[in-house]
Order: structure tokens, then sequence, then C-alpha cells
């Protein structure tokens, strides 16, 4: 069942109604002003605006031909991963009209952006609970394609989310196994890149287990984090926070 309606607003009375469970096709007469309420990061294809609604406004750069697939997300529900919630045309409900679409704010700091004081334990917990989440996903036929660090939030109390999911791949066979394991590998590419850093690791051990995850997808991120804290603090301290982590890192490379 698709969950797709339509509205016509007028430019100048724009309603998002927030308990609507449902996607909903905008048509406008031109983008209100209310849509630019805050500059976010721009991307290759489109820029992100904060609404006066508190939402976020993606305004494509010029017309994509993927429309119909955002169209299924109405059919994927989640917490961490924020979908599409309202497409957006101009003057008509056409392929060719559609310039962009709303989704809620998503809450934290972006992944390439996080504090050394962030306690490693429940950061673990929290990629674990994203982990099965894309599993979870997964599971239902939906791959997400772009887990980089830009498009990772996360909020100490709330956990991970994340954003830009307009881009994807649906899978209808049971390829599922191979289809998270891919997945698994674009995320752990982000938290090596982010937490542990080309040449940081010549540890054989440490090595191993960054393979394993991130060449390999053979075991999930939040378990090559706890492993590789398991090896440092062999030789080198406690590790309770992001910065103790990153320190023992570079104690490991002096060591070496």
């Amino acid at each position: 069942m698709n969950n797709l309606f339509t509205e016509k607003i007028k430019c100048d009375r724009v309603y998002i109604y927030k308990k609507r469970k449902m996607m909903a096709n905008i048509i406008l007469d031109e983008i209100p002003k209310s849509y630019y309420t805050q500059r976010l990061n721009r991307g290759v294809s489109a820029r992100c605006y904060v609404t006066d609604t508190g939402d976020v406004f993606k305004k494509y750069y010029q017309q994509i031909g993927y429309v119909n697939m955002l169209k299924l997300l109405s059919e994927f529900k989640s917490d961490m991963f924020v979908f599409p919630r309202d497409l957006v045309f101009l003057h008509e409900l056409k392929d060719e009209n559609f310039v962009g679409y709303l989704m809620r704010f998503a809450q934290g700091q972006r992944f390439d952006s996080l504090d050394e004081d962030i306690k490693i334990r429940p950061f673990i917990k929290h990629m674990l609970e994203l982990e099965r989440e894309m599993l979870r996903l997964t599971e239902q036929g939906i791959i997400m394609e772009d887990l980089n660090q830009g498009n990772i939030f996360y909020d100490k109390e709330k956990g991970f989310t994340v954003v830009d999911t307009d881009l994807f791949e649906v899978t209808l066979d049971d390829s599922f196994k191979q289809m998270y394991r891919e997945s698994i590998k674009d995320l752990a590419e982000s938290v090596v890149s982010q937490l542990i850093g080309v040449g940081r690791y010549e540890n054989k051990a440490i090595q191993q287990e960054v393979f394993n995850c991130a060449a390999h997808g053979n075991i999930r991120p939040s378990t090559m984090l706890e492993r590789i804290i398991a090896i440092t603090e062999q030789e080198c301290p406690k590790v309770e926070t992001l910065g103790d982590f990153d320190r023992n890192l570079t104690l490991m490379k002096v060591l070496k």
C-alpha cells in the first residue's frame, strides 16, 4: 500500500502536519522564504536549509531522475534514519517539477566533529543499535549507500541519526547477508577514517581487526572498536572516552 497523498498549498501559507504518518506531495506556486530560515551544508547535488518550523528542506540544484525511488521510502519507518517526509513540487505534480523534500532535523554532533570527552562505552552501545537498525532495514530490502561522516550525527543521550537517505538500493532477492556486509563496510570506512585514522594502526592485531571490518565486513564496527580498545589497554591506560582511545592509538604507534 502506498502511503502518499497530495495537498495543494499556497506559497504564503505553508502547513506541516507533524502528527501525519503518511508522506505528502506538497505543491507550491513558489518556494516560500520560510523554507530558507537557515543554511546548512552544501552537497554535491543539493543544499539543505532549516525551515521556520524546525524541519529541514533539501533543495536539489537540478532535476533528478529517481523521484519514484524516493516515494518508495514512504513504506519504511526508522527512528535512526531520517527518510524524506514530504516531497515538494512547483506548480504541478510532475517529476520534472520536483525540487526537493522536507525531513526532520537531526540532533547531535556530526561524526567528523565529535567531542573527545564522549564516553566510549555508551558510544559503542549506540553504534551497535545503529548496526542492528541497518540490519532490520536490509532484511526489509533497503540498503543505504551514503554512510559517510557528514551524514551521521551523534547525540550522547539519543544515539545515532543518519541523514541524506535518498541514496539507497532496493533488493528483492535473498542476498541480505551480503548486502548487510556491504553496508557494514560503508559504515566502517567512516569509523576508521574518523576514530582510527590512516597510518595509525601498524600494530598487527589492530590491523587485522580493521581489515576484518572495513575490508571484508566480517565484524561490525562496534565489535572492532571493542577489540581494539582491549588491544591498546594491554600496553596503555584504560579507555574511558574517545579522547582516551585516540591517545592510546598514538601511544601504540610510538611503542611499536
